[in-house]
């Protein structure tokens, strides 16, 4: 499950991102190889077959200081393969950076960034909240979880 920041400018990321050095909890680099038969993600242990499934889409708004959230409930289904099937493909270099207030949190806030020149220069592409399950975001702990990662953001 992921939660968006409605109108998150993420040019502003790469500025505040020194702020949260002390809440980094992993920063994996992978490629997604999309061919014309599948996607797949790729890193230096394995390849991993996503197959996507969708799911329902649920606005807050006003969540929190006007701060409106978007969840998606669509996530991709994982497989490990040995192999990459298909002949024509696009890849992209991505770096993402894992952050959480304690590690055994069960929310993490994500900064996805992306090599967009092959030169491991990685810029923000995307960010949001993400949780191995579905989550209640409305339920206190949750919340105050949130909200403290929305506060290391202004």
């Amino acid at each position: 499950m992921k939660i968006y920041i409605n109108n998150l400018n993420l040019n502003t990321l790469h500025n505040i991102q020194k702020s949260f050095n002390d809440k980094i909890y992993e920063t994996p680099v992978y490629y997604e190889i999309y061919t014309n038969e599948a996607i797949y993600q790729v890193d230096c242990k394995q390849n991993i077959l996503l197959e996507p499934t969708d799911g329902e889409i649920t606005v807050y708004p006003n969540y929190f200081n006007n701060i409106t959230l978007v969840v998606d409930t669509s996530f991709f289904k994982k497989t490990n393969e040995t192999c990459i099937n298909g002949n024509n493909h696009l890849h992209k270099k991505f770096k993402k950076q894992i952050l959480k207030l304690n590690p055994k949190s069960k929310l993490s806030f994500i900064i996805e960034m992306v090599d967009n020149s092959d030169n491991n220069i990685f810029v923000p592409n995307d960010a949001y909240f993400e949780c191995n399950e579905i989550i209640n975001i409305k339920e206190m702990f949750i919340k105050q979880e949130i909200i403290e990662l929305l506060s290391l953001l202004n």
